[in-house]
């Protein structure tokens, strides 16, 4: 398992790859989770470690399945298992909503008052939830949706660019691109491979971010 990531992370295949993922959606993951979320914050954990025996055997029938339905199937039934052990968290999820809706552009106080939380109470709550401060959760969603405006190939001015994506000016949002990416808005689309494409893609943003 990869807990949420504050920065960018290096994949490098040396051969071939096979791939299998399940991509939670955000606030999502403490649902099938027995741990706080800030525990595998910029961490990757084997399944055994999350779930136990438990874990480790689904990670082996994945492996042996004789195709990729009976491995999504596998994986499937194996989270509606977790999932009945845990209780929702309406307000929190309305919060994650409404950042991810306004794509990080509303200041945190805003939120919490907007679900009836004080600013203490939703970071404890983002913390334990997803593993980050709702602070840095709504910059990575600012900065989800920059990648899904430079993945459009639409030419803009980078100052109009910044603007858009809701950063104060151009040398501000080329400093948070280098900081999650690892370069320039202007290499993001020589950095894309294929390899990158499985992780970030314009449509898997755009299905993340829903409409304009």
């Amino acid at each position: 398992m990869v807990g949420e990531l504050t920065r960018f992370l290096l994949l490098q295949p040396t051969g071939d790859v096979t791939v299998m993922g399940v991509r939670f959606r955000p606030g999502r993951a403490y649902r099938f989770l027995p741990f706080p979320l800030s525990d595998v914050t910029d961490s990757m954990v084997p399944t055994g470690d999350v779930w136990g025996h438990k874990g480790t055997y689904l990670e082996e029938a994945v492996f042996e399945a004789r195709n990729n339905m009976h491995r999504q199937q596998l994986v499937e039934e194996f989270l509606l298992q977790q999932l009945v052990t845990t209780t929702p968290r309406p307000r929190f999820e309305a919060a994650v909503k409404e950042i991810i809706r306004t794509r990080g552009q509303t200041r945190v106080h805003e939120v919490a008052n907007g679900v009836g939380w004080s600013s203490r109470q939703l970071e404890r709550d983002f913390r334990v939830s997803v593993g980050l401060s709702p602070k840095l959760f709504s910059r990575i969603m600012r900065f989800q949706n920059l990648l899904r405006l430079v993945g459009e190939g639409v030419l803009r001015e980078w100052t109009s660019l910044a603007l858009e994506g809701g950063y104060a000016d151009q040398p501000h949002m080329v400093r948070e691109f280098r900081e999650f990416a690892g370069h320039t808005p202007a290499e993001q689309r020589i950095a894309a491979g294929e390899f990158g494409s499985y992780f970030v893609s314009p449509r898997r943003i755009a299905a993340l971010l829903g409409p304009s």
